[in-house]
């Protein structure tokens, strides 16, 4: 068989994304052929390294490589049963890049199948025909199924690695098989051993040591007396945290709300696919492939929030567009407070409970507004903002769909007080 298999498990982001840690340290060394890595993908995401802002409907499995002249990273894939998925190149700053005007970045339905398989993103078809693409150090300009190994100028033996992607995926994905091409050489590279590691109960990554000492830094701890701050949404590029090529984001820091208060952020919904399965794009059915909320702490490594729960499992701070109450006119509401507000913000019609980090309820954190694929049509997309621009930028060009975010009291959304306490902060 082509392929190897990983064990589904629940979900692991991007998104804004990825995990920094190394990878594998043994490499294979040809004299005359590639230099490989002693093993291709390693799963990373909440459930294991918690860290660059994942996205917890998403599962990342990430190998490294070394630059080199005249190297190929030849990819046999299968079309995974998952709504979206992707092949990413990043660079040595774990930053997407664009080489001859060529993306580094591969997404589902535009890649082509192998002679006598059918890409389920471009037909309705079962998931499981079989790709082929090449990673290349030459020019990708014009050449199917390939993508840059390197930004140009790139010097030799310097870091890159290469990142699949699945979202809501609903069956066990087939990892690709990996060989690396140079010289006339090849080398087939196994999978890693944390690649197939079994997907257990949820638990929650163990705080950093810098987690751990920014504890006692200079956040505004709950419940300290002055003026709320003001709480505003601004698009963000993402680099250095493996960004996903085929998302947009939108981001705001906050302090944890003060107790009796909570966080309400308000906006309309754009229309997202359903469920996890490929389904052609594009398509006028929907606005964007997927979309969702995460609250992380923003102090290095970027955890997304994990709570444990009683009994046993955790809560995750990301909501995905499966989960997100959408009330009749097609707007969202999202309540962010401490798990002991959980039962009296579910029992607010339309609310969608998104919990603070009971680990750090001290430190800052960040909402991350995640938009996967915009179709053309859709003007509310996060995509069509400017990188690094203002809030306001953000608001004229999204119009209902901006995220409005303000602090109000939990006691006046339960008994429906809507007023200056529950305003739009801007």
């Amino acid at each position: 068989m082509r392929l190897r298999t990983s064990l589904v498990g629940a979900v692991a982001a991007c998104a804004l994304t990825l995990s920094a840690a190394p990878g594998p340290a043994a490499a294979t060394v040809s004299v005359s052929g590639p230099i490989a890595p002693a093993c291709s993908w390693s799963e990373r995401g909440y459930r294991y390294d918690n860290s660059a802002y994942p996205e917890t409907a998403a599962r990342y499995w990430i190998m490294r490589f070394k630059k080199q002249a005249g190297l190929t990273i030849r990819v046999n894939g299968q079309y995974p049963e998952a709504r979206y998925s992707s092949l990413n190149v990043y660079d040595s700053t774990s930053s997407s890049f664009t080489t001859d005007g060529v993306s580094s970045g591969l997404v589902d339905h535009r890649i082509d199948p192998d002679p006598g398989s059918t890409n389920p993103w471009r037909q309705k078809a079962a998931p499981g025909g079989h790709f082929t693409v090449r990673v290349i150090d030459a020019s990708a300009a014009g050449k199917r199924n390939t993508l840059p190994l390197a930004p140009a100028g790139t010097a030799e033996l310097t870091d890159g690695s290469l990142i699949f992607r699945t979202y809501l995926d609903s069956a066990p994905v087939q990892l690709p098989d990996v060989t690396f091409e140079k010289d006339g050489r090849n080398v087939a590279v196994p999978l890693c051993s944390d690649a197939q590691a079994p997907q257990t109960a949820e638990r929650p990554a163990p705080a950093t040591d810098r987690v751990r000492a920014m504890e006692t830094g200079s956040a505004r701890p709950a419940g300290t007396s002055g003026a709320a701050p003001v709480v505003e949404f601004s698009r963000k590029s993402g680099a250095g945290q493996y960004p996903n090529a085929d998302a947009a984001y939108l981001s705001a820091r906050f302090t944890p709300p003060p107790a009796g208060q909570v966080l309400v952020v308000r906006g309309k919904a754009p229309v997202a696919l359903r469920g996890g399965h490929p389904q052609p794009w594009p398509t006028r059915r929907a606005d964007v492939r997927f979309w969702s909320l995460c609250d992380n702490v923003v102090t290095p490594p970027g955890p997304v929030v994990v709570n444990p729960l009683p009994g046993g499992g955790v809560d995750t701070g990301c909501r995905n567009d499966e989960q997100i109450e959408v009330a009749q006119g097609g707007t969202y509401t999202f309540v962010v407070g401490t798990e002991a507000q959980r039962a009296a913000v579910d029992r607010i019609p339309g609310a969608t409970f998104v919990p603070v980090s009971a680990a750090h309820p001290n430190l800052t954190h960040l909402l991350v507004l995640r938009q996967l694929i915009a179709a053309e049509h859709f003007r509310g997309a996060i995509q069509n903002v400017p990188l690094d621009s203002q809030p306001a930028d953000a608001q004229r060009l999204m119009g209902s769909y901006y995220p409005q975010a303000s602090y109000c009291s939990l006691d006046s959304l339960l008994h429906k007080r809507h007023g200056r306490t529950c305003a739009p902060a801007h």
